[in-house]
């Protein structure tokens, strides 16, 4: 048991006053880890548009540089209607 009278200390918890509430456990003062461009997906982006109607219709597709053709179809397919 702690000083609070419940055994979050035995569990590695310690308590501040200072952090505000009595029965919160005390956070960790770390910075955010950003994440690493070199391991993020390569993302293609295309503006499709159809022609010859009024108003113009288009769209704005951005997709994963790993799709197939036949993929790209069927995005442009549901994209468009």
């Amino acid at each position: 048991m702690d000083q609070f009278g419940n055994g979050l200390a035995a569990h590695g918890f310690e308590r501040s006053k200072a952090a505000g509430h009595p029965h919160l456990p005390k956070r960790a003062q770390t910075e955010p880890e950003m994440p690493d461009p070199s391991t993020a997906p390569e993302i293609l982006q295309f503006k499709v548009w159809l022609l010859g109607i009024g108003p113009m219709i288009w769209r704005r597709i951005q997709v994963p540089a790993s799709l197939t053709l036949r993929e790209l179809h069927g995005v442009f397919q549901v994209a468009i209607g």
